[in-house]
């Protein structure tokens, strides 16, 4: 189990433009992108289903092409030490 709060002040996050999560399906649910394809922001597709994703687009990715650090990366580094070596 991964205790967030301890490592991560939120406060920092709060001025970021939260995007919906899985915006083809009604989850309430708003995401950053900690990694991403090319180091953006936009959620595209990365906060999608990268199956419905595939399904609009024809476009396929794996959750192994999600490994460009984004702006806010630098915010979550020590809790994602352990996997580093995977992003």
């Amino acid at each position: 189990p991964l205790n967030l709060h301890s490592s991560l002040d939120l406060n920092k996050l709060e001025n970021y433009n939260w995007i919906q999560y899985n915006p083809t399906k009604k989850i309430d649910r708003e995401a950053l992108s900690i990694t991403s394809l090319d180091g953006g922001m936009s959620g595209v597709p990365d906060l999608d289903s990268l199956y419905e994703y595939y399904n609009r687009t024809g476009i396929v990715h794996t959750e192994n092409d999600f490994t460009v650090k984004t702006k806010i990366y630098k915010y979550f580094s020590e809790v994602l030490k352990p996997i580093e070596k995977n992003l």
